[in-house]
């Protein structure tokens, strides 16, 4: 069940789950509040913890508006790129390892990618 607050102008998603603690996370790009609750907390306890981090949520939401965000790329089609291939190789202890399998540029060999 999501419960939305308004906090000095901030909307904070509030999540009340089998947790012991609060947990109080913002998230990029755009500085989402959320705040995940034990069930058994009252709503209005919540609203005074939020009051409380006010300060710290304000900081890091202007931290992440601040950071500057790759543009989406434009891939035209039948556009190549080179690209490096990666196999998990596993020995005898069961644990993998990526090694580079290498691509030859051989007419021959063709491989296709589709996103």
């Amino acid at each position: 069940m999501v419960t939305q607050l308004d906090i000095g102008g901030i909307s904070v998603d509030v999540v009340f789950k089998d947790v012991k603690n609060v947990h109080l996370s913002v998230y990029p790009p755009t500085g989402r509040v959320r705040i995940a609750a034990p069930s058994r907390m009252s709503l209005e306890n919540i609203r005074l913890f939020a009051i409380s981090k006010l300060e710290w949520i304000k900081k890091h939401q202007s931290k992440l508006l601040s950071q500057e965000r790759e543009s989406p790329r434009e891939y035209l089609e039948r556009e190549s790129r080179p690209i490096t291939v990666f196999v998990s190789v596993g020995d005898d202890r069961g644990t993998t390892e990526p090694l580079p399998l290498p691509v030859r540029n051989d007419p021959r060999f063709r491989l296709t990618l589709r996103l």
